[in-house]
């Protein structure tokens, strides 16, 4: 559409360039006097004006949303350090929910939702940014992008409208690492200031912060459905620099520390702390991280075969999903870990071995408890949380993958100040929040060589939102129940008749293998109705 009269155009700046809504720029860039004065609230209103103006949209018709980038750089000071709080980008990725539904609304069949790209690579970025804060500008990047990504999966289940997804950051990080593999030179160094240079259908920059005309048609052809998929993401913990890629940089405590070696992750203790009593190490998922807002569970297969022999001697090896949103002051988290600690008080000096699992709020243990378990030494653990219900339970199988697992819940726990059977509490999160998921080790006062303490065959699963089906079928000895193991936070319910107050859990465990939960029933007694039921939703 033709400039907005109130919109004062650049150099060189004609015709139909521009679409209605974008950020207002007063004077020119080659007196630096560019500013961003219109929220996204007047940029939508300036859209709807011209709708009322000019018709409804057609079916040709597309909205597209690009994101919240300025806003994020103008709490950055020119080489000035700022960390951008989670509420402060979940609000943003909020409003965007909102005017993708007024876009629907107002008759828009076709949504593209671009995310924010790489401008810590840009000239401005570069420029005018220390290493610093361009470092801090790229993490809250990103997680602008994992909560939008959030988001647009959950409207991509919307059948009234089609929403597409532009992955700026990657798209534009792949390019950026070989410009000339596809037709660019690269701009983006210092020393061109942010001038384009002498022919702007080769460079990848147009201005100091956008993509040139050139890069724009290129990113155009990677604009794709928002997938409702299942993500499945997967470690086994070899000693490669591929199998490394979705780890982060390890926490480490007293004299703990964790060693991808005989192709697991081994929790090792050489010198213990012999102050403080307390050796803790973990290791962050960093490939994809679930959010507060999608089912979404996550496995490791753990072994322990430390035996304590003093008072206050443990181990544990397991998992940990943290909540960060007020780290440093505070955090909360919920663990699952095989353990192995002296019973308290005994005398002599027993060993208690099993399933623990607790709660922490605000950096203080709320709950725990421990199931003893045969055999003792190895496991699966798994945490799953439930978006509805806002609930972590905790689940162990007793042999590990070789004969499919077998899962039995240990106990849940509520984050919203609600539910769960072991206990709950506040963890003040919102839609968009992320989960950071850890594989975590801890011990006492105990050496612990290589061998005996140590995790493997790491998953982590994001459910699909489509709704699971649930099957039967006759075999020999009865009649098999199938359902996705992917169903996160589906549980199989049973009844006699259709009344609603009748349906209730069913207690037998299922075997889950091959990406499918089965059950084997009998063929006795009276008719029966199975379900698949998740919690109702309590916001």
């Amino acid at each position: 559409v033709p400039i907005s009269s109130s919109r004062t155009p650049e150099v060189g700046e004609t015709g139909t360039n521009f679409a209605r809504g974008g950020a207002e720029i007063v004077g020119s860039s080659g007196t630096g006097g560019v500013t961003h004065p219109k929220d996204a609230g007047e940029q939508w209103q300036e859209c709807k004006n011209y709708l009322a103006s000019n018709g409804a949209p057609t079916a040709d018709d597309i909205f597209v949303i690009s994101s919240f980038g300025n806003a994020i750089l103008d709490l950055y000071g020119t080489a000035q350090s700022n960390v951008v709080d989670s509420d402060f980008l979940a609000a943003r990725v909020d409003i965007i929910g909102e005017i993708i539904d007024d876009a629907v609304a107002n008759g828009f069949q076709t949504v593209v939702v671009a995310n924010l790209p790489p401008l810590d690579l840009a000239p401005g970025g570069i420029n005018y940014f220390d290493p610093i804060a361009r470092k801090e500008i790229k993490a809250d990047f990103i997680e602008f992008n994992f909560q939008l990504e959030c988001l647009t999966r959950r409207k991509a289940d919307n059948p009234q409208f089609t929403i597409l997804e532009l992955d700026l950051m990657s798209s534009i990080t792949e390019i950026m690492k070989s410009p000339l593999s596809f037709g660019f030179i690269d701009n983006s160094s210092a020393i061109h200031d942010c001038n384009t240079g002498p022919d702007p259908d080769i460079v990848m920059w147009w201005d100091c912060l956008h993509p040139s005309k050139a890069l724009h048609a290129l990113l155009a052809g990677e604009i794709k459905e928002v997938s409702t998929a299942g993500l499945s993401l997967s470690s086994d913990f070899e000693e490669s620099s591929v199998d490394e890629a979705p780890w982060g940089t390890d926490v480490l405590g007293g004299g703990a520390l964790l060693q991808a070696a005989n192709q697991r992750l081994e929790y090792l203790v050489p010198a213990p702390d012999l102050e403080n009593f307390d050796d803790y190490a973990a290791r962050p998922w960093t490939s994809k991280f679930p959010c507060y807002c999608f089912d979404w569970e996550v496995i490791v297969d753990v072994t322990n075969t430390v035996t304590p022999t003093e008072a206050g001697q443990s181990a544990l090896i397991g998992l940990e999903a943290f909540n960060f949103k007020d780290f440093p002051e505070s955090f909360d988290s919920v663990y699952v870990g095989l353990s192995s600690a002296t019973a308290t008080g005994a005398d002599p000096v027993t060993v208690e071995r099993g399933i623990e699992t607790g709660l922490i709020v605000d950096g203080v243990k709320v709950d725990s408890v421990r199931h003893p378990i045969t055999p003792d030494t190895t496991a699966a653990v798994k945490l799953i949380f439930n978006a509805r219900s806002k609930e972590f339970s905790s689940y162990y199988d007793l042999d590990g993958p070789s004969n499919g697992y077998t899962w039995h819940l240990l106990g849940s726990f509520g984050v919203d100040g609600n539910g769960g059977n072991i206990a709950n509490g506040n963890w003040g999160m919102v839609t968009g929040d992320p989960f950071d998921t850890y594989v975590t080790g801890t011990s006492n006062n105990m050496t612990i060589s290589s061998g005996e303490v140590f995790a493997d065959n790491f998953s982590l699963e994001v459910v699909a939102t489509k709704t699971p089906t649930l099957q039967a079928q006759l075999v020999t000895g009865g009649i098999q129940l199938i359902w996705p193991s992917n169903a996160i936070g589906y549980g199989l319910e049973s009844s006699h008749d259709l009344s609603p107050e009748n349906w209730a859990p069913n207690t037998q465990p299922a075997t889950a293998q091959d990406g499918a939960n089965t059950l084997l029933l009998p063929l006795n007694g009276n008719r029966k109705f199975f379900r698949l039921q998740r919690p109702a939703t309590q916001d």
